[in-house]
């Protein structure tokens, strides 16, 4: 790849184009085809949890598979621009999923996250992000709470990277961000779990 993109410029260019990438709204660009606004839907969010309530299971994949694809070239690409750089990597992953999170298009609203966001710790570390998915995959089957599924498997992550010699420092600092981020974006959920309101997959 050219030298010009191990330079800082070129760096903050990939960052705010990697912001742009992830502020695409998939889930809102799906439910107009299918005649729904999905902020009016559900819980208003235009990730693939409502979309799957509010469109079906089938439209609910495809958002995730959108928002999953759009976390995980852009990474893909970014390691092999910026090879060896954990900083840049990981602000580029970061930039991907604050632009789902607060999608430029939407009026800085958007998701929460989680797809795109694992599949950006799927692409910085395949190792990393098989275990988070595994992890997210049997909280759900055990408590079938997405959002339960979706803290338990972010907590996991720092956890992950920190036990291969090639993912510490700057990538554990990122893995704590992330659950910090989640938290955020699940806090509305995180009170419905106290009042005990909060939805179980398969269930309205």
């Amino acid at each position: 790849m050219p030298v010009s993109f191990g330079n800082w410029v070129a760096a903050l260019v990939v960052i705010a184009v990697a912001y742009v990438i992830g502020s695409i709204p998939f889930g809102v660009i799906v439910g107009t085809m299918r005649g729904v606004d999905l902020t009016r839907v559900g819980s208003g969010n235009i990730g693939a949890t409502n979309a799957y309530r509010g469109l079906g299971a089938g439209w609910g994949f495809l958002v995730f598979f959108l928002d999953f694809v759009k976390g995980l070239v852009p990474v893909l690409v970014a390691k092999d621009w910026f090879s060896g750089q954990s900083v840049t990597i990981c602000l580029i992953a970061t930039a991907l999923i604050v632009g789902h999170v607060w999608s430029c298009f939407l009026g800085f609203r958007g998701g929460k996250g989680i797809a795109t966001g694992g599949a950006a710790v799927l692409a910085v570390s395949p190792l990393a992000g098989i275990l988070t998915i595994a992890v997210w995959i049997i909280v759900l089957v055990l408590y079938r709470y997405v959002s339960v599924a979706s803290l338990a498997a972010t907590v996991s992550v720092g956890f992950w990277l920190g036990m291969q010699p090639d993912y510490g420092g700057f990538y554990v600092v990122w893995a704590f961000f992330l659950v910090l981020l989640t938290l955020y974006t699940h806090r509305d959920n995180l009170a419905r779990l106290t009042t005990r309101t909060e939805p179980k997959i398969g269930r309205p």
